[in-house]
């Protein structure tokens, strides 16, 4: 019984997120149609994409783009998606602080921006410190 309310828990938090969200970026995972419950989760978070006709999908995944677009056409209105093999290149990684409002800048306000990329190569802790130094500007 416990277990069972964490997953509603998690799928309810899940839901709400992706209701609110501009941007979202997925992490190697291709939608298959075994999982369908996860799926259909995500359905009804991110709803119908002739609704989300500014929001923007990101995939970081090292498949092809044509077979990824395919894959995630339910979640992707027209061109506004991106796709990248190397998790640097990602939007994301190249604007970690504030990564939605970059986006807006750049793309909707043609405020045209640079990017402040995650360092590379670094350990743990000094990722820590990277981010306990942009995070103490919000």
């Amino acid at each position: 019984m416990a277990v069972l309310f964490i997953v509603f828990i998690s799928s309810e938090a899940i839901r709400h997120y992706l209701k609110a969200s501009f941007m979202v970026t997925v992490f190697g995972y291709g939608a298959p149609t075994s999982d369908a419950s996860a799926i259909e989760l995500f359905k009804s978070g991110w709803g119908n994409i002739d609704d989300r006709n500014m929001e923007e999908f990101e995939i970081i995944d090292i498949r092809n783009e044509n077979e990824l677009r395919t894959l995630w056409s339910e979640f992707i209105h027209s061109h506004h998606y991106r796709v990248e093999s190397d998790f640097y290149n990602s939007w994301i990684s190249n604007h970690p602080r504030r990564t939605g409002e970059a986006y807006i800048n750049q793309y909707l306000m043609a405020k045209f921006i640079e990017n402040n990329p995650l360092p590379r190569n670094i350990s743990l802790s000094e990722l820590r410190e990277w981010y306990l130094n942009i995070h103490q500007y919000e």
